[in-house]
């Protein structure tokens, strides 16, 4: 038993009851101000575009992904976006995450499964 079960026994006795479960809940002290959404932080800059080529319509597919300096990995394509792009691999029973910078990509092509 912790060291300090002797002393938690000591505030509550058999047969009565426990004082938080019988005492009415403390009220809420109300919001002063409402609460505003979120701006973007910079929502006059739209995203660039992909440079190295569109690769949206393979997201969910498995895909070789070879970069720049001739590595590749094969994974299901998870997003794509200007600014990186996330390749799943399995790895036992759970998803590495690879995130690449577009502008690192040679070519993301369809692999077999």
């Amino acid at each position: 038993l912790p060291s300090n079960w002797q002393a938690a026994r000591a505030f509550v006795t058999p047969g009565e009851p426990v004082p938080e479960a019988t005492d009415a809940p403390a009220a809420t002290p109300a919001p002063t101000e409402a609460a505003k959404p979120a701006e973007p932080a910079d929502a006059s800059t739209p995203a660039p575009a992909v440079a190295e080529g569109d690769y949206s319509s393979l997201v969910g597919k498995n895909v070789t992904l070879t970069t720049k300096d001739g590595k590749s990995r094969t994974g299901v394509l998870m997003a794509v976006s200007a600014r990186e792009i996330k390749l799943g691999v399995r790895l036992g029973s759970g998803v590495l995450e690879y995130f690449y910078v577009p502008s690192d990509i040679a070519s993301i092509t369809e692999a077999s499964r």
